[in-house]
């Protein structure tokens, strides 16, 4: 009995319930994430930074959509890239091996028709979408007002040496 066919691949990449295929996919991909560090004065010496955490994602897609193999009209695809922005939707970001990148919302949404038929439906689009990770408040850490923080060592603030 022969091995069974792996599953096809049925998108390049999903947002929510819009999925690109792979002659859709990404023609850019541009990924920034930034730490915090804010920066402290001593007295006679030099600053201190401390780390507080990372930034949220921002992530930069440039996407070609195409209506010739996927029978979805262009104007379906940005009207729902719209609505998702205009309402601030919060959407999982998929990948067609089933990876998920994370919760986004559309920050900037952007289009440039590409060639367009005579009755003014467009053949292929260039769209370009700024997303902003969103992270739910159940996945952030709460803690009761007035718990201190107790580090590796095991020293509270208040048994902790000062001056270092």
């Amino acid at each position: 009995m022969p091995a069974p066919k792996p599953n096809p691949i049925k998108y390049l990449l999903a947002l929510g319930d819009i999925e690109f295929s792979a002659i859709q996919g990404p023609t850019g991909w541009d990924e920034s994430e930034q730490t915090t560090l804010p920066e402290h004065s001593i007295i006679n010496g030099k600053q201190k930074i401390q780390f507080l955490g990372t930034d949220l994602i921002d992530l930069t897609l440039t996407l070609k959509i195409s209506s010739v193999l996927t029978k979805t009209p262009v104007e379906w695809r940005i009207a729902a890239l719209r609505a998702a922005q205009r309402e601030g939707r919060i959407m999982p970001l998929r990948l067609g091996a089933g990876f998920f990148k994370g919760h986004f919302v559309i920050k900037n949404f952007s289009y440039r028709p590409g060639k367009m038929l005579p009755n003014g439906l467009m053949v292929w689009a260039e769209v370009t979408l700024a997303l902003k990770e969103y992270v739910y408040p159940a996945n952030l850490e709460i803690r009761p007002i007035g718990e201190a923080v107790v580090p590796a060592s095991g020293q509270t603030p208040s048994t902790s040496k000062r001056g270092r």
